[in-house]
């Protein structure tokens, strides 16, 4: 980690060293005396002193806006760690909880059958299930409550939404039928 002083040091040295290699005793047109040299030096070199103080000054500002940004940011860890260990104090946070698992999943069995002449499509909930003519399947592991399904079949239509109950340990048979 570097010292706080280094950066201004290193400035300092650059800009002392671009002063040196510009202030040199060179005539120009406009300088016809040596007192006139001297005098345009001494301007040059007020010029830079002046240059020098004015980025001593912007360097000073900088580096306390860095000390400011970094304080917030310290107080703001700060308060999120406290704000953390407040909370994992209290019973939500709580590394001991009790759950209750039923490790037994009631589940009944659903047998579609189809007896008409054209394959039909039975739809229960989001899933739709084929039936060929006459065919039949079974769906087994399905949740027990109740379900909506919709039948469908060429010549027939859709049918009109049905609800009915699928019961634990049992099989449940839904059959496609010409309408009466």
């Amino acid at each position: 980690m570097k010292r706080p002083g280094t950066k201004m040091a290193a400035v300092l040295s650059a800009l002392l060293l671009l002063a040196l290699c510009c202030v040199t005793p060179t005539a120009t047109a406009q300088d016809k005396t040596p007192q006139e040299q001297i005098d345009r030096l001494q301007r040059d070199l007020a010029d830079l002193r002046e240059e020098i103080r004015l980025l001593r000054i912007q360097l000073q500002l900088n580096s306390k806006l860095s000390d400011a940004e970094t304080k917030t940011m310290l107080l703001d860890f700060e308060k999120r760690l406290a704000r953390l260990e407040g909370s994992s104090s209290s019973s939500y946070y709580s590394p001991r909880r009790s759950f209750s698992i039923d490790p037994v999943v009631q589940t009944g069995t659903i047998r579609l059958v189809n007896e008409l002449s054209v394959p039909a499509t039975v739809t229960i909930g989001n899933r739709s299930y084929v039936l060929q003519a006459f065919g039949e399947t079974t769906v087994s592991s399905q949740p027990i409550g109740t379900i909506t399904y919709v039948v469908t079949a060429d010549g027939y239509g859709v049918s009109a939404p049905r609800r009915t109950t699928v019961d634990a340990n049992r099989t449940l048979t839904l059959t496609v039928t010409r309408p009466r």
